[in-house]
């Protein structure tokens, strides 16, 4: 492929590529905060559990941690084939990150990242955009 389609594709990738890297980075610092305050309690009034529901509570610290490394992954990905996205490199990778970006409970901001994940995925599904990717490796 020549120079000048290679860059109308890297062109057509640019927008999207930075939207997943922001959600990614955004991401991230979410599931840092979220395996932050589930480990340390924050947000957990100890006075306030009634009788009987300190395992619950335990529980639901523990799901914290744990949501919080799922959001790191997803964010890390994210931001991964972002990067990738925007080099025209690793077409797996970038495919990953737009369906994860399309995932609500897996990235920082719900239903808003779901649009940008979409547009991300239509534009790597275009064939002139997969065979650039195919053709740089």
């Amino acid at each position: 492929m020549n120079d000048m389609n290679s860059s109308a594709v890297l062109q057509k990738l640019k927008v999207p590529a930075i939207l997943l890297i922001v959600f990614g980075v955004c991401t991230d610092l979410v599931g840092l905060w979220n395996i932050a305050s589930s480990a340390l309690g924050i947000g957990y009034d100890e006075s306030q559990i009634p009788p009987g529901m300190e395992e619950f509570m335990g529980f639901m610290k523990s799901f914290g941690v744990v949501f919080g490394v799922l959001q790191l992954a997803s964010g890390a990905v994210m931001l991964l084939g972002g990067l990738n996205m925007m080099r025209g490199r690793g077409y797996g990778l970038a495919m990953t990150a737009a369906v994860l970006a399309m995932i609500p409970m897996l990235n920082c901001c719900c239903i808003l990242t779901l649009p940008f994940g979409l547009w991300a995925l239509i534009v790597l599904l275009k064939p002139e955009v997969k065979a650039a990717f195919h053709s740089a490796s």
